[in-house]
């Protein structure tokens, strides 16, 4: 035994286990080994795919292409979580599964109700770049991402025993827009108004959060105005001085549209009618929850960011009172802030105000751990429980070779030395290590081919 791994006088100072054969045949086995594995694909892929960077990628290839990036959408991460899910859950490898059931299927359930809609789907590949490359070479899938009426994009992941594979991965990418409904409200013409009779407050469009407001204004050669909301009357004051004043918060507690209007008698006897006012009142402030935000890590040359995004909130304005910075407003309810990781850490989070056009407020607070756990939530990473990173077979295989002749290479050299035979010739075979370190570097960045389906859009 002590002539396979110690140099010495029986073995030459040369352990049989470092000898030239031997090393041809270590060589040979972990090249084959990892070809084997890679082409038929007989170890499945680790979790090295992350959520972070394929939405980068995503939205760098549209901005390469002249094309605004893509919003995360909380509502589309669940509906491509559901679907990925099902996908592991039935084993089955189709846009239309399990059971023949459509993606759209998905989006409805998820409450995504849209305009336009797609889907890119993907597994087997343990590398970002790898299943981007994969996408953008197949003309349906790149159509999806270089699609221009699309606006936002969920990304989801589902890890475990796949199409015959264990540790797999399935990668899916549901892209979206919303349907939106740009009505406005509705306001009346108003043609031959009388100037002699006004409405001056509230102002045409106001939003107000307190019913206990004053109506006012002029009423000229008038004794008495009566008021009007949406068509009915609600009270009558008297002038003075060719202004009047009316106060009634019960005719205004309903969370609605409201249409004013003033009509009084001239001395003629002629109706008189005043222009008619729009406004609004509005007691609810904006939904500001934490499952409405999304965290995603991003980096640049500068610094390293977040991009803090919120989905579905219905506001006017949103900033973070610590940085007094103000979020970018993306359209259909979705916000996002892109702050410098050195900032979050000295303010210590995010207190992030919402406010609407009445002036209601909500606000939302997190701490800089809380947003480094959702960051990496959202990538697919549990912070507490890192076991899945080192899951794949092929990287402990090669992972334990590599500690195993480092152990021989290491022993080899330290005996030499001790026993003052380093300077002999054939006492150089631990610089043999130098190769093999450069062949497992290969091995261990080789990557696994993936598979994908015809991209999907509607």
């Amino acid at each position: 035994m002590k002539r396979l791994f110690i140099p010495c006088k029986e073995n030459n100072y040369h352990p049989f286990l470092i000898r030239t054969p031997l090393l041809s045949l270590y060589l040979i086995f972990i090249l084959l080994f990892n070809i084997i594995f890679i082409n038929f694909n007989l170890v499945g892929a680790s979790a090295a795919v992350d959520f972070t960077t394929i939405y980068n990628r995503h939205n760098e290839i549209r901005l390469e292409q002249g094309l605004p990036p893509l919003a995360i959408n909380s509502l589309l991460i669940s509906s491509a979580k559901a679907k990925a899910d099902a996908m592991m859950a039935s084993d089955c490898w189709s846009h239309y599964c399990p059971d023949g059931k459509s993606p759209w299927e998905f989006f409805d359930s998820a409450g995504y109700i849209y305009s336009y809609a797609g889907e890119n789907l993907a597994e087997g590949f343990d590398n970002n770049e790898a299943v981007v490359d994969a996408w953008m070479n197949s003309p349906t899938h790149r159509d999806n991402i270089l699609n221009a009426q699309f606006n936002e994009i969920g990304i989801a992941f589902a890890y475990g025993n796949y199409q015959g594979i264990s540790n797999n991965t399935i990668i899916v990418v549901h892209f979206g827009s919303r349907f939106q409904n740009d009505s406005t409200a509705y306001i009346p013409e108003q043609e031959e108004i009388n100037p002699d009779i006004t409405i001056d407050n509230p102002k045409n469009g106001d939003f107000l959060n307190d019913p206990n407001f004053e109506i006012s204004g002029k009423a000229n050669d008038v004794e008495n105005v009566e008021l009007f909301s949406n068509g009915d009357s609600i009270g009558e004051v008297p002038t003075d001085q060719g202004n009047y004043t009316y106060r009634s918060p019960a005719d205004f507690e309903q969370e609605k549209e409201y249409l004013l209007q003033a009509k009084s008698i001239d001395k003629n006897g002629n109706s008189v009618l005043s222009n008619i006012v729009n406004f609004q009142m509005d007691y609810t402030a904006p939904e500001l929850e934490e499952d409405q935000l999304y965290i995603t890590k991003t980096s640049n040359e500068e610094a390293e960011k977040y991009l803090i995004v919120i989905n579905e909130m219905t506001a006017d304005e949103c900033r973070d009172e610590m940085s007094t910075r103000d979020f970018e407003y993306l359209g259909k309810n979705t916000w996002q802030l892109s702050i410098s990781d050195e900032d979050l850490y000295d303010q210590g989070g995010i207190l992030i105000q919402a406010s609407d056009k009445a002036g209601n407020t909500s606000q939302l607070e997190l701490s800089y751990e809380e947003l480094i756990q959702k960051a990496s939530a959202l990538q697919g990473i549990d912070i507490n429980n890192l076991t899945h990173i080192t899951s794949n077979p092929r990287l402990q295989i090669n992972v334990t070779f590599s500690i195993f002749l480092s152990i021989l290479f290491g022993l080899d050299y330290y005996m030499l030395d001790k026993s003052g035979n380093t300077g002999k010739v054939r006492s150089k075979s631990h610089m043999n290590f130098v190769l093999f370190i450069i062949v497992l570097l290969l091995s261990l960045l080789t990557n696994l081919d993936g598979s994908i389906l015809t991209g999907l859009s509607t």
